[in-house]
């Protein structure tokens, strides 16, 4: 290992901080992410999808949101069709459950 990475060892021990250090990996994974303009995207699907779909899906959030995604997909027939897309605190839900549920409230109101 590089030796600023050892000193750096060695002061997190020294102060008794090793407890910190899952913590520490994960914000410089954060900040590697930050800095190589990418982001990570939980996508669910009513189904498991095959690597073609997956490609697709990846390149389409690349497109919109100008970064690199890395995606990690998910299958849940809950949401019945179409895809929930989770990309930090926002959550893009293109399922068929919601639409579903949006359709029953202005049906209920009158809308």
């Amino acid at each position: 290992a590089p030796a600023p990475f050892l000193r750096f060892l060695q002061a997190v021990v020294r102060r008794g901080r090793q407890g910190l250090l899952a913590e520490i990996a994960q914000q410089y994974d954060v900040l590697q992410d930050q800095k190589l303009n990418r982001v990570h995207a939980g996508v669910t699907l009513a189904h498991e999808a095959d690597t073609s779909l997956e490609q697709q899906i990846v390149e389409r959030l690349a497109t919109a949101l100008g970064k690199e995604v890395r995606a990690h997909f998910r299958a849940d027939r809950a949401i019945l069709g179409g895809v929930v897309v989770r990309v930090g605190d926002r959550i893009y839900d293109g399922s068929v459950r919601r639409k579903l549920a949006v359709l029953r409230r202005k049906m209920l109101v009158g809308d």
